[in-house]
């Protein structure tokens, strides 16, 4: 491939990330309305007009005999009466078995989770997360744009421009994360009332921060290398 062609191929990925993003810009602006439109709409509403009830629950289907016993040990099962009675926790949700119908070594338990209620403060809140999620990814795709222009009308891969906007989409990521990742386990909690505030970081988000550092530090090396060059020259 000679230095014209892969310079199109550059610029040609620049110009399809540059419309991508432009989508997803327009996305996320009607998704920006849609939460301040619903936003006023719930603040217009009187707080004990209206609530939310979310019911969880779920089955345990196992064969006894199947199962080696450590993992019956692991299972809230009972050996002497194959009935699930014992209440446990899963996800942050605490069931109960409401029914066992045993037949023969096949055991199927239905389980009753905590039927969550969200009420008008509950709905606001995630409302707010939902828009907090919403603006820091709207301002990581504008940092993303920029890039894509970048590289859509470089001469080269290795100008200021495309460095910079490498090293940008890399910071504001890490901002995103922390904010988004917040905002995520507020939702989660108010949904599902387990009031878990754990906080969690995506490993391969962390790796993809990392490669793009690293890369703005390679396209660095390169443009020092090629302006030695011209100087040699």
């Amino acid at each position: 491939m000679n230095k014209e062609k892969a310079l199109k191929s550059i610029n040609s990925i620049g110009k399809a990330g540059t419309v991508i993003s432009t989508v997803m810009q327009i996305l996320l602006i009607v998704g920006i309305v849609a939460v301040i439109v619903a936003g006023i709409a719930v603040m217009s509403i009187p707080e004990d007009s209206f609530e939310f009830r979310i019911e969880s629950g779920g089955s345990i289907e196992f064969d006894a005999n199947a199962l080696p016993e450590s993992a019956i040990k692991i299972l809230p099962y009972d050996a002497r009466n194959s009935a699930v009675n014992v209440d446990f926790s899963f996800n942050g949700i605490n069931y109960r078995a409401v029914d066992t119908e045993v037949d023969g070594d096949h055991v199927t338990t239905l389980l009753e989770g905590k039927t969550n209620v969200i009420n008008h403060s509950g709905l606001a809140i995630v409302l707010i997360a939902a828009g907090v999620i919403l603006l820091m990814t709207m301002v990581v795709m504008i940092f993303i744009k920029k890039l894509c222009t970048s590289i859509r009308d470089c001469s080269t891969p290795f100008e200021q421009g495309v460095i910079t906007g490498l090293e940008r989409c890399a910071w504001v990521l890490i901002p995103w994360v922390i904010v988004s990742g917040i905002a995520k386990n507020v939702i989660e909690s108010v949904l599902s009332g387990s009031r878990n505030m754990m906080f969690s970081i995506s490993l391969s988000t962390v790796l993809v921060i990392v490669l793009i550092f690293g890369l703005s530090y390679i396209f660095k090396y390169g443009a020092e290398l090629q302006t030695e060059s011209d100087e040699t020259l």
